[in-house]
């Protein structure tokens, strides 16, 4: 196993776990105890741990992520919005990456193409979709995360190198100069396989987002064609996404605005 998958395995044990010690690691990853305490400390330089005697901690995320039951009760017309605009773009017979959260679950209630198939690491997502006759629905797989209601790690992205897809609708809990971030590290790592997987790719994102930055950037703006949200950024956002080739699709009266080009209502 190279050092990178078994930090990234560290840090799944600590999510599931909460904390770990050092020579249970060496034991289960047949490597020296030093190797262990190497890795440990690198992975805390990255700010992903804290690092105990004998082993590490879990970062206490409880304090700045929201579970999906309180934000499903967020920004409801905003989601339905996005969800509106989003929808539009899916054809018939497209295949379509839709990422687990609130707002992707407004998108799949008003998908009206026909004979597509739908990728989720969402089961609120497929529950929505499940009776609809014209959807195909494909599961990632993974670990369910409760707060976020995702199913995430090295399962599901596993079976998502494995997939293709016309496009892909992804949630973010931040949006900064850097790119996009979300506050679980796995989760994160999932995300980023979903972009890796289809030929376009737009962020589904409330205008409270922008600003903010979370733990684990999972996308920079060069890896997304647009942004999917319900009002205009600040004029430094708006030309960050310009000049960064991102666009940005929001609602214009009963029109689609893009890049600022508003037109007027039908």
């Amino acid at each position: 196993m190279f050092a990178e998958e078994r930090k990234r395995e560290i840090l799944r044990l600590l999510h599931m776990n909460g904390k770990v010690r050092n020579l249970e690691l060496a034991q289960k990853f047949a490597v020296s105890e030093p190797t262990i305490r190497k890795d440990i400390s690198e992975l805390e330089e990255q700010h992903l741990l804290i690092r105990t005697h004998g082993g590490a901690m879990a970062i206490d995320e409880g304090e700045w992520e929201p579970t999906y039951i309180e934000k499903s009760d967020r920004y409801q017309e905003e989601k339905r919005t996005i969800g509106f605009l989003a929808a539009m773009m899916i054809k018939d017979h497209d295949v379509v990456i839709l990422d687990a959260g609130t707002t992707t679950v407004e998108i799949a209630k008003r998908i009206k193409a026909k004979h597509f198939t739908v990728i989720t690491n969402s089961l609120d997502v497929a529950n929505v979709l499940e009776n609809n006759p014209d959807c195909e629905i494909i599961m990632t797989g993974g670990m369910m995360r409760w707060k976020t209601h995702a199913l995430v790690g090295p399962l599901a992205d596993k079976n998502l190198q494995t997939l293709s897809a016309d496009i892909a609708f992804i949630g973010t809990n931040g949006i900064s100069k850097d790119g996009f971030s979300t506050p679980n590290l796995i989760e994160a790592e999932t995300k980023a396989t979903m972009i890796k997987r289809a030929r376009r790719n737009f962020i589904v994102s409330d205008n409270n987002k922008f600003g903010h930055v979370s733990l684990a950037y999972f996308a920079d703006l060069t890896e997304v064609d647009g942004i999917i949200t319900d009002q205009s950024p600040n004029k430094e956002f708006f030309e960050l996404f310009e000049k960064s080739g991102v666009d940005l699709i929001m609602k214009a009266g009963d029109s689609i605005d893009i890049n600022g080009n508003t037109e007027p209502g039908n």
